[in-house]
């Protein structure tokens, strides 16, 4: 319950309607995004709870109160594991041969101050299309030709898939219309919070990836944080590691880390600064220096 008692600052009027309080817990629903979404990856990976089921149906409670649904940023994630640095997953890199500097930029800087979440706000949309419709989509911005064509295809639109995604979704827009209402004239404290969790997840998305070599799918920075701070973003600094072993647990990162004699690529907040230099073109290097 503790881990559900995340995403329920939507219903916090339902408690007290003052507006310090309601500021004060858009606040700290800003500040839990961390932690929140790392519960979300640990179901991803399947390695929230030991059952299959009761891992999946605790990741699809967790993303409807985070404002997405499960079965598609789990897919999301686990073909960023297996292109990461490739393709659309290369965001903060462009080849100016091939792609427009400025029309790259706008959209790197939009996904890390917020557009990231706003897709996943908004994506969940699509699944009330037919079927077929999405079949086309898919086909057209992952090619019908690719493995992970068919593997979309057969995990995210079979009836029974869009049948639970439909469902996943009326819940979330759902709990948003009820919170909006809930929250009548002070709606806008609501949408800061709201704002707050978008700018933080998108914000941290990129940021161990940022300047990374393009030619290895699994590497990431391994950043550096306080150990209260590394605790409370589950290990999610330890990036490098977590993308060589992630059927790992968040808690047996920092042992494999230790074990291996790992060493920090670079502080956590740096690397943070040091992504808003914007893009940088593939042609000249393989990585930012």
């Amino acid at each position: 319950m503790a881990t559900f008692s995340l995403g329920f600052f939507l219903l916090i009027p339902l408690v007290s309607n003052s507006v310090g309080l309601l500021l004060v817990v858009a606040l700290v629903n800003a500040l839990l995004t961390p932690p929140f979404w790392s519960l979300i990856h640990e179901a991803i990976h399947r390695t929230y709870y030991p059952t299959a089921q009761v891992n999946d149906n605790a990741g699809r409670i967790m993303a409807v109160l985070f404002g997405t649904i499960f079965p598609l940023v789990q897919y999301a994630h686990l073909l960023h594991h297996r292109m990461n640095r490739q393709g659309p997953d290369l965001i903060d890199a462009y080849n100016p041969e091939q792609e427009n500097f400025l029309l790259k930029s706008i959209k790197y800087y939009l996904h890390i101050f917020g557009g990231l979440y706003l897709v996943e706000l908004l994506i969940p949309i699509l699944t009330f299309l037919p079927s077929h419709t999405l079949d086309k989509l898919l086909q057209k911005n992952v090619g019908i030709s690719s493995p992970y064509y068919v593997v979309a295809k057969n995990k995210l639109l079979t009836q029974q898939s869009l049948k639970r995604m439909r469902f996943d979704a009326i819940c979330l827009y759902g709990l948003l219309i009820f919170s909006f209402i809930l929250y009548g004239s002070h709606a806008w404290i609501l949408i800061i919070g709201l704002l707050g969790r978008g700018f933080v997840i998108s914000f941290a998305d990129n940021l161990p990836h940022y300047g990374t070599p393009i030619d290895q799918p699994r590497y990431a920075y391994n950043t550096y944080l306080p150990s209260f701070l590394r605790n409370y973003w589950f290990n999610f600094n330890l990036h490098r590691i977590h993308h060589e072993n992630p059927t790992v647990p968040w808690y047996e990162l920092y042992p494999i880390f230790l074990r291996k004699q790992e060493q920090y690529d670079i502080g956590y907040f740096q690397q943070a600064i040091k992504q808003l230099r914007g893009i940088w073109p593939i042609q000249s290097s393989n990585k930012i220096n």
